[in-house]
């Protein structure tokens, strides 16, 4: 996804033959900085989390296309902020793949698996790409934002107290003791606040930058966009 500006102009200039005949190699639709976002990125953020999310290509809609879109602005300023790609063992993509494909039942069977994947326009190796960017991200964020959160004893005696006992008792379970907990909610409220600092964050990194969502100049590529992507995926 982050390539230079010239760079991706030559590549679609590059098609012009293509072109000629009707065929539409790519285009941007937002320029964040240097970095810009194809179409083809999103229209791939979105099959996927259509993939993981259980739900039919064809129900994908313009709005879950643009916030798609958002997500991999995000994205693509978090690389930004990240500079050099951290390295993320392969063997870590693939106890994740496999954690994913674990949650279907086509997981099973290497066919079936295939199969689903198809489906939705996606490959091997597609499924792999997009696990190594969010373990990348998600690591870059954690090493960054981690380090400057602490979670006292009293926020967690809150949480047991206010959220946690409440929840359980909803439920009709019966109560646990604070002792046996206190590492679980510990962990829910460290979590809890590095999401608050990254919101924080992106809101602070797309004030102090140049972002151009091209897609609002044309406007009738939202829908055509969401309904390639169901097209891809047949």
């Amino acid at each position: 996804m982050r390539r230079a500006l010239q760079l991706v102009l030559v590549f679609v200039t590059a098609g012009l033959g293509s072109a000629y005949s009707g065929e539409v190699i790519d285009r941007i639709v937002a320029v964040v900085n240097r970095g810009v976002v194809l179409q083809s990125d999103v229209e791939l953020a979105v099959r996927y989390e259509a993939f993981l999310e259980g739900r039919a290509v064809g129900e994908v809609s313009d709005k879950d296309y643009r916030k798609a879109l958002d997500r991999l602005v995000d994205q693509e300023l978090l690389r930004q902020e990240m500079g050099e790609a951290l390295t993320i063992p392969a063997s870590e993509v693939q106890a994740r793949v496999a954690e994913i494909r674990s949650q279907f039942p086509e997981g099973r069977v290497e066919s079936d698996w295939q199969a689903r994947l198809g489906k939705y326009g996606l490959t091997s190796a597609d499924l792999a790409e997009r696990v190594r960017v969010q373990l990348e991200l998600w690591r870059f964020v954690e090493l960054r934002l981690r380090p400057n959160v602490r979670v006292d004893d009293s926020a967690v005696d809150s949480y047991y107290r206010d959220e946690f006992l409440p929840r359980l008792r909803e439920s009709g379970a019966e109560d646990v003791p604070l002792t046996e907990v206190s590492a679980r909610i510990r962990q829910i409220l460290v979590e809890r606040n590095v999401d608050q600092l990254l919101s924080a964050w992106l809101h602070n990194l797309r004030d102090q930058s140049e972002v151009h969502l091209e897609l609002d100049k044309h406007s009738p590529g939202v829908v055509s966009s969401a309904e390639r992507v169901a097209n891809k995926a047949q």
